[in-house]
């Protein structure tokens, strides 16, 4: 089966991040974010992955090139002038075949029952599935009774649900999306449903969900995903013995710890050099830095 991952975006909304690495290459407790997806969709049977790629693109290929995961296809869709989540997916439209495909917002992380949401668009006739949440900062899918949509606002309503980011397409909706021109793939539904179309809703529940594109939700998913540890250390490092953590901690790979530092709610990626006596609070502490002075709520 063929799925994509969107992963073209400038990440505006997580910067100072994203100055330095692709959205989706950041870590979520030591991996990174397309990593942990590729893992999930091909529990599902997903074999086949195409990425699309245009901000720091030179490192989303490298990772993609040093990447050996079994069984599993990865092609990359370069767009030299950004085409949003319509027109990237019609950019890669080569790659796909007359079956449905899956389609995933790279920036999110989550465990929807990928195999129910199949089935759900299976059993329709519909050009599109959108797999739905309650979750009313994002309320914006409006369902009739039969369980198909029947509105995408443009503001945010009571009664309303979200979009999860995760939908099942039908190559003929690729037909709805202009093409070498950015688009967003919620326009080409609302044509969909302009012209007499139809899309279907999956309703998810029981399931974690984060969206990642905000500095407060990186933080809360890397906390997540630490799980009752609490404290995640990478491998490789040199840390002081004496190193004390407070509530939880997140330090990547090959990270220098000298004595007597201190780190509280902080996450800290790869070969940091944390010198002694040092204290960080509520960090967040990119790769490759060397820490001589206290910090508290930076972002470095």
């Amino acid at each position: 089966m063929k799925a994509m991952l969107l992963c073209a975006g400038y990440g505006r909304r997580l910067r100072p991040l994203t100055l330095k690495r692709p959205k989706v290459l950041v870590p979520v407790a030591n991996i990174p974010v397309l990593l942990r997806n590729i893992k999930y969709i091909k529990r599902y049977g997903f074999d086949e992955i195409i990425l699309n790629c245009h901000h720091l693109r030179d490192q989303l290929i490298d990772f993609l090139e040093r990447l050996d995961i079994e069984g599993i296809r990865i092609e990359i869709s370069i767009e030299e002038n950004i085409l949003g989540t319509g027109g990237g997916i019609k950019k890669a439209e080569w790659f796909f075949s007359d079956e449905p495909f899956l389609v995933i917002n790279g920036d999110i992380l989550t465990d929807i029952d990928l195999k129910d949401a199949l089935k759900a668009h299976s059993h329709s006739d519909s050009l599109a599935t959108m797999v739905i949440q309650r979750y009313p900062k994002f309320n914006q899918v409006g369902i009739d009774s039969n369980g198909y949509v029947c509105e995408i606002s443009k503001e945010h309503k009571k009664g309303l649900y979200a979009f999860t980011g995760v939908h099942i397409l039908d190559p003929k909706a690729l037909e709805y999306i202009p093409k070498a021109k950015f688009y967003s793939i919620i326009d080409c539904y609302r044509g969909i449903l302009k012209r007499g179309g139809k899309i279907k809703a999956y309703t998810a529940e029981g399931h974690y969900w984060f969206d990642i594109g905000t500095i407060d939700s990186y933080i809360d998913a890397n906390i997540f995903f630490l799980n009752e540890k609490k404290v995640l250390i990478g491998e490789r490092c040199k840390i002081s013995p004496d190193l004390t953590i407070e509530e939880w901690a997140c330090i990547g790979d090959e990270c220098t710890i000298e004595e007597d530092v201190s780190v509280v709610r902080s996450i800290v990626w790869e070969r940091v050099h944390i010198k002694r006596g040092i204290t960080l609070r509520d960090c967040i502490i990119t790769d490759n830095n060397l820490i001589r002075h206290d910090l508290y709520g930076k972002i470095v």
